[in-house]
């Protein structure tokens, strides 16, 4: 499935065996997100030189200072003084500092000058695959289905949270508009792929097909459904959404063989209901 979409990859280090990367953390006046050459006149200044950029990106804010971050390969380029880059990057327009970044050792090059993350106005830190399937498969074998139980209850404060925050800043919209943004986050966020099958607000069900969950896909080959965390995100959204606690039961799971995971959002009575001989 990941065939058809582009990795975002995180990076605020540099790892390039061998080589010598260097970096310039600039910092820019606010109003350069309205300026259409100031990043072309850096990167100009840079590549004029023949010197190769590997990476580069860009925070741009409105109400604060943004700043752009530029590594290059200097690697047996000693007629280079990154000094003389540097006071050239601070005579372009808009820039009000640049600050050089030294590699660590050779092969590794770091910015000491990004801190906190941030996702929107929210700290946040990075979990990779190894912290995260850690976390969930070691708790699954030292508490048992106990922790399954766990993991709902966070996802659903996390999904309930998530759905109170973005409405509290911009009111509630439509909800086929805010379905549509529901998907969006939670593709950003890294939870995988949702698709909304089907929706009905006076009945308050839903029908959710979630692609490359990364929770199941750490049990593939289990034979069961495995969604518990990501379950509870989907179930504490859909109780805002539809202003009536709600639960998500998993019909279909990649950790079973499906080709995707599937969620019945329902009412916990019909749940109960359907259970009754």
């Amino acid at each position: 499935m990941y065939n058809d979409y582009k990795p975002f990859r995180f990076r605020l280090s540099m790892l390039f065996p061998g080589r010598m990367i260097y970096g310039f953390h600039i910092s820019l006046e606010p109003r350069t997100i309205y300026e259409t050459e100031i990043l072309e006149r850096m990167t100009n200044l840079i590549s004029s030189r023949n010197i190769s950029i590997v990476h580069m990106y860009t925070c741009l804010n409105l109400m604060e200072e943004s700043y752009c971050i530029i590594y290059i390969d200097l690697t047996d380029r000693d007629d280079v003084s990154v000094e003389e880059l540097v006071q050239a990057l601070r005579r372009t327009p808009l820039v009000t500092d640049v600050k050089l970044i030294r590699p660590l050792f050779r092969g590794f090059t770091f910015d000491p000058h990004i801190f906190p993350l941030m996702k929107d106005n929210r700290r946040i830190i990075v979990l990779g695959r190894l912290a995260y399937e850690g976390f969930i498969k070691q708790g699954r074998r030292d508490m048992g289905s106990g922790f399954n139980t766990v993991l709902y209850i966070v996802g659903f404060d996390i999904g309930s949270n998530i759905f109170k925050e973005i409405c509290n800043v911009i009111g509630r919209w439509r909800v086929e508009d805010l379905l549509n943004w529901g998907s969006a986050i939670f593709q950003e966020m890294g939870y995988g792929r949702m698709k909304i099958i089907s929706w009905n607000s006076e009945v308050k069900e839903a029908a959710i097909r979630v692609y490359d969950s990364f929770e199941c896909e750490l049990f593939k080959g289990s034979g069961r459904c495995e969604s518990h965390l990501v379950r509870g995100i989907i179930a504490g959204w859909f109780s805002e959404l539809f202003e009536k606690e709600l639960i998500a039961v998993e019909t279909k799971c990649i950790a079973k063989g499906d080709p995707y995971c599937e969620f019945e959002v329902k009412s916990k009575k019909v749940e109960e209901d359907s259970n009754q001989p």
